[in-house]
């Protein structure tokens, strides 16, 4: 199995980096599946998961504390799903469901946004849809933002498979994550700009 480099400073460091660790996860991944009393738990690089203090500092618009610390909590786990997929070569069918939860996760996130504007605009009670085109008529978003957030409302509901009629597999592309993420983002500003600035 490669050496582990000291420290990465060219590709070449790199590669043995990657060789090593992958071989050295296989093996304790083996020793483990034969031994499940044994402990083995590797560490998590630190520093690529966001903090709640740093991802409540998005929303300083939103009244309620819970709300904020629950919206980072998504973050965070948004994180540990870009993390495997962009650090590893998880592939096939597993990937597509990072890619799937990737779209849950932010459009958890919308749906938090949503309850906290409609909360500090005092709408009327309603569903997703409903609110979403609420702030669109207030002209808080765009039509194109709001069919974004349509679309990505309308993927994440394959997180029920009971309603699902067709098979996931080949359906999720990190293309579509990435569209997902775009959207919430750009619906964090929008509401930025309304709440903290009056645009």
């Amino acid at each position: 199995m490669a050496k582990i480099p000291d420290a990465i400073e060219n590709e070449a460091d790199l590669k043995a980096a990657v060789e090593a660790v992958g071989g050295g996860l296989q093996l304790i991944s083996d020793y483990l599946d034969a031994n499940p009393k044994a402990q083995g738990k590797v560490r998590f690089p630190r520093g690529f998961l966001g903090s709640v203090g740093k991802h409540s500092k998005k929303y300083d618009w939103i009244e309620n504390e819970v709300l904020k610390r629950n919206l980072s909590y998504q973050y965070i786990f948004y994180d540990v799903l870009r993390w495997v997929a962009n650090r590893t070569d998880i592939a096939v069918t597993a990937r597509e469901m990072i890619y799937k939860h990737a779209i849950v996760v932010v459009s958890s996130i919308a749906e938090g946004l949503l309850e906290a504007a409609a909360v500090q605009l005092k709408y009327a009670e309603g569903k997703f849809p409903k609110r979403l085109k609420h702030l669109l008529t207030d002209k808080i978003i765009t039509q194109k933002l709001h069919d974004e957030i349509t679309w990505m409302w309308d993927a994440r509901h394959a997180v029920h498979v009971h309603i699902v009629n067709d098979l996931e597999w080949e359906k999720y592309k990190v293309t579509d994550a990435r569209r997902a993420s775009k959207a919430v983002k750009e619906l964090e500003e929008a509401l930025d700009l309304h709440f903290l600035f009056g645009i």
